[in-house]
């Protein structure tokens, strides 16, 4: 058998997606290496912990729930409609009443799908965090999946729909559906502690993790296919593997400023699918380098991320460059305002324009709630409960 390597561009539009498991970082367009609040530092740059108010002992996030989803093709529709013009046909063939223009139909809306993707990413996490500025501790755990839609037509089944005499002979279109996606559990205990240079506070933080990371190749006749299948034993894949996350941070100007700097993934791995009609794919997790500064002032915070280089998730495909900038603005104590903007310096990613509220009666209790919108009809939310003592 001939098994053909390949790799993919598997929901682009939510690339980085782990960078997003705290509702705040996210409604603040993605920021958080040198912003982020110390029961999410965690998840995004563990330096983060030895950051903390007077009155902070303890905090635990639970739960951080969000999804993402683009369909600007209507191609989940297109695939339904196919399927039952498809079924008509059928009968009509077998019933000797199809005409030309019915098989034209069918034709066209089979090949209208060619090109036509749709993505989802999702998520779910929880963290326990007990700040320090001596020795500050975390324990992680968060899930995250990406799958994208993607048909594979065969300009070969036109022919077999023009020229078919019986039902049957449509049963077995060339035609696929696909859904490629992964998978990725993690689960961290990150450290942190902090000392002074020259009157500047630097903090140092590491998160080893255990990863596991679930991939699927989901591929199957475009007249059979079913988005609900795609987690199907037979799709998946799984591996289990050591990975590494290192952060620094530093405070100027009595901690107004803050400069933050973060290695995640350090260890490189690869994971493949399995084998689906003779095609593989190659999920990739490696190295990501991601510089930030934050500005605090009053009751507003205004911070920008930057990757220091490009980020490629899937071997030997177009990489991103993601630059972050975002603000929120504190009103009376237990009302928080935040936007933020998302963009691709290497313009593989449509730009994303996110925003969100947090409710915080007493400091204690905390509620955010966070909207995404970007190209394509890409539209998402996240909700996160979390408490402070």
């Amino acid at each position: 058998m001939n098994i053909r390597i390949s790799t993919a561009v598997l929901l682009l539009s939510t690339v980085c997606s782990a960078q997003y498991l705290d509702s705040r970082n996210r409604a603040m367009g993605g920021t958080g290496v040198a912003s982020s609040h110390y029961t999410s530092a965690g998840f995004i740059n563990p330096a983060l912990l030895t950051h903390f108010g007077d009155t902070d002992d303890f905090g635990f996030i639970f739960p951080s729930v969000s999804i993402t989803a683009a369909d600007k093709d209507g191609l989940l529709d297109a695939i339904d409609v196919f399927q039952d013009d498809i079924d008509s046909l059928k009968t009509a063939i077998d019933n000797a009443t199809a005409t030309v223009a019915q098989r034209d139909a069918v034709i066209a809306n089979l090949l209208a799908l060619n090109g036509k993707q749709a993505t989802l990413n999702a998520g779910t996490g929880l963290s326990v965090a007990m700040p320090s500025e001596t020795f500050a501790w975390s324990f992680v755990a968060h899930s995250y999946v990406d799958a994208q839609v993607a048909p594979q037509i065969d300009p070969a089944d036109e022919a077999v729909i023009r020229t078919a005499i019986s039902g049957a002979a449509i049963d077995n279109l060339k035609s696929e559906g696909r859904i490629l996606g992964a998978a990725i559990t993690e689960v961290g205990l990150a450290f942190a502690t902090q000392f002074s240079v020259g009157g500047t506070g630097i903090s140092v933080g590491a998160t080893p993790k255990v990863q596991r990371v679930e991939t699927y190749n989901y591929s199957i006749g475009i007249n059979s296919f079913d988005d609900g299948d795609f987690d199907d034993s037979r799709f998946r894949n799984d591996t289990t593997q050591f990975n590494l996350d290192i952060g620094a941070a530093a405070t100027v100007l009595d901690g107004m400023v803050t400069f933050g700097l973060v290695g995640r993934n350090l260890i490189e791995h690869e994971s493949r699918t399995v084998v689906t009609n003779g095609t593989v794919f190659t999920r990739y997790v490696g190295p990501s380098i991601k510089a930030g500064a934050a500005l605090r002032a009053g009751g507003a915070t205004v911070t920008v991320d930057i990757d220091v280089m490009e980020v490629d998730r899937f071997k030997n495909n177009d990489g991103s460059q993601f630059l972050n900038v975002g603000g929120e603005h504190d009103l009376f104590g237990w009302l928080q305002v935040r936007l933020g903007f998302q963009t691709d310096l290497e313009d593989t990613v449509s730009d994303l324009i996110t925003g969100g509220i947090g409710i915080s009666p007493f400091d204690t209790v905390h509620l955010d709630l966070t909207g995404v919108y970007g190209d394509g009809d890409t539209y998402g939310g996240m909700l996160q409960l979390w408490f402070t003592f």
